[in-house]
């Protein structure tokens, strides 16, 4: 990949941008009424204390969102679907952070659910020691536990790490073994950081941008 001029990068790139934020702006509302109970899990992506509350990455876009995930999981909870959590937790020795700053250690205050969310007693958790939590172990016990469950619902953070590496790598399993599944992601239960070289509203364009045409199901929100 080369680029040969910037200008012309800039002015065509902007155009395209229009166009995906059009259509991110059409997505419809999730009737979660629609889909069956038993084939049907709300996945909870790191919506813990060292992210949404206080730490090195705490990020106070993530804090806003958490109305909306509780929101969310209310609506899920009544509607008897499975939940799962992934929480990010670490040792010191964590080969991660080479590229992130120390968070969320494991058997920390950082690496545990918001307290917002531990009214519900039925969530179950898992911890993960990297950006996707596909690859953890346990995840995949759970999956072979609940073979019957092809419909996934996916809040929390970051939209375009944890998030997206996510939900990319659940619908190439499933395409992988040419089944059908449909996992949505709900626009107000989502969101990324700000920092000097990342623009949270870009970054979070880019990663719904490529989740859409990965074949994630891009929603407003649920009801």
């Amino acid at each position: 990949m080369k680029i040969d001029n910037l200008n012309n990068v800039l002015e065509s790139g902007i155009e395209s941008l229009k166009n995906i934020i059009n259509v991110i702006k059409i997505s419809e509302e999730l009737d979660t009424g629609l889909l069956k109970k038993e084939n049907t899990a709300l996945v909870i992506v790191d919506m813990i204390n060292g992210f949404a509350k206080k730490g090195n990455l705490m990020s106070s876009r993530i804090n806003d969102i958490i109305p909306s995930v509780l929101k969310t999981t209310k609506i899920c909870h009544e509607r008897g679907f499975k939940i799962l959590a992934f929480n990010d937790e670490h040792s010191l020795n964590s080969i991660e952070f080479k590229e992130y700053p120390v968070h969320c250690l494991k058997d920390t205050w950082e690496s545990e659910l918001i307290d917002e969310l531990k009214e519900f007693k039925d969530i179950k958790i898992i911890g993960k020691n990297s950006t996707n939590g596909f690859m953890e172990e346990e995840f995949k016990n759970w999956m072979n536990l609940n073979n019957n469950i092809n419909n996934f619902i996916v809040v929390g953070d970051c939209t375009d790490l944890c998030i997206m590496q996510f939900v990319i790598t659940l619908k190439s399993y499933f395409n992988k073994k040419n089944e059908e599944s449909h996992i949505f992601i709900p626009l107000d239960s989502v969101e990324t950081f700000d920092s000097t070289e990342h623009n949270g509203e870009l970054m979070n364009i880019f990663a719904v941008y490529n989740m859409c045409i990965n074949g994630v199901q891009i929603m407003s929100n649920i009801k």
